[in-house]
């Protein structure tokens, strides 16, 4: 008995303060859920919490977007790398002040073509991050995620590639960029599901393109047509795929034209900045020269997803759940983001109501004639 109160003063507290095991028990839980408490609302740091920078969380951000295999992940970790580590790399979680995200959004904004906005989506990649290690309850390094504010400017873009401009960036474009922005151009899907398409998702046959998105975790079958200009320019990079590089599963890699850098002898560095027969990853360079040459220098290939979307809905006159299958949009917010209104639907309306009104006009007529003729009998 002794040797049990001994215990119990040792870990709990004195014998006269808890006569019973019960009244241990319940003391010992409140101090644990106020120790949690404490935690969550971070007036208490365990050495793991004090430890963890925002390097060790960046990293762990990118390799759940690889294990995940997001198209968009090469594009994110460039960006983490380039801009977001050298400013918040060493720097621990839990220093983190409203201050530095300003000091940040400084020193990005006087980069030259740097915007606001451009700048909320850095901070939406570290917030991810931290988001990631926050979920982790109760054992997270990040029990509470510091604040980060955003400009709350509009990047939504409202420019559009009509068919004139379209030929004439396609004929500025390198050999490797043509047949994705044909592709990109008809069907609107983005960038990275794009670059991740491979050759047996392609039905020549049945005309038809596959894709899988997932839906409630679930992967789902989604359909785009092969028409206008991409059954010819999908034709040719197949024979020239299949007669060079047969090992290639990607749809678009690079030509071997557009990967020798200017000889040194002729000003150039030499060598090769990618190898001919592999998938293409990034080309914002080439695309910058291309669309600058086009006239087009604002254009984004981003801009190809909304210009593919109007088209389809209010140039084809297809159905909204139609083009946002096979954009792969998921919802219907995109017609209001990129200002995309579907015009047939709407002059049907105004005929419509054109009828109703002149119907109800001439019944109104018809019944003031009544009236009058009444009045005068």
């Amino acid at each position: 008995m002794d040797g049990q109160r001994r215990k119990k003063k040792k870990c709990i507290g004195s014998v006269d303060e808890f006569r019973t095991e019960d009244a241990a028990k319940t003391e010992a839980l409140r101090v644990r859920n106020k120790f949690i408490s404490d935690v969550t609302t971070g007036k208490v740091s365990p050495s793991s919490v004090e430890k963890v920078t925002c390097d060790d969380l960046l990293t762990q951000y990118i390799k759940s977007l690889k294990m995940k295999k997001k198209p968009s992940s090469y594009v994110i970790e460039k960006c983490i790398d380039a801009n977001i580590k050298p400013f918040f790399g060493s720097r621990k979680v839990i220093s983190l002040r409203e201050s530095d995200f300003e000091k940040y959004r400084e020193q990005r904004i006087s980069e030259d073509g740097v915007s606001n906005a451009t700048v909320d989506h850095d901070f939406t990649y570290l917030l991810a991050a931290l988001n990631l290690e926050h979920r982790k309850k109760p054992h997270t390094r990040v029990p509470v995620v510091p604040t980060i504010p955003k400009s709350g400017e509009d990047n939504v873009r409202q420019g559009f590639l009509d068919l004139n401009g379209y030929d004439k960036v396609l004929d500025t474009l390198p050999t490797s960029l043509k047949c994705l922005f044909v592709v990109g151009y008809h069907i609107g899907n983005r960038k990275g599901t794009l670059l991740n398409l491979r050759w047996n998702q392609i039905d020549f046959e049945e005309g038809l393109i596959r894709f899988v998105r997932k839906e409630h975790g679930k992967p789902v079958p989604i359909f785009a047509p092969i028409y206008g200009d991409m059954h010819d320019w999908l034709g040719r990079q197949k024979a020239f795929r299949d007669r060079k590089y047969p090992d290639c599963e990607f749809v678009f890699f690079w030509y071997p034209v557009d990967c020798d850098i200017v000889p040194k002898l002729k000003g150039g560095r030499g060598g090769r900045r990618n190898e001919p027969g592999t998938p293409i990853k990034e080309f914002r360079f080439s695309w910058k020269e291309a669309v600058k040459e086009a006239k087009q220098p604002e254009l984004l290939f981003h801009d190809l997803r909304r210009s593919a979307v109007r088209n389809m809905v209010e140039k084809m006159g297809w159905s909204e759940k139609k083009a946002m299958m096979i954009s792969g949009h998921k919802t219907d917010a995109m017609l209001r983001r990129y200002d995309i209104i579907p015009t047939d639907d709407i002059k049907e309306s105004g005929r419509q109501a054109n009828d109703w009104w002149k119907e109800q006009r001439q019944k109104r007529t018809k019944k003031l004639k009544v009236v009058r003729k009444k009045k005068v009998a």
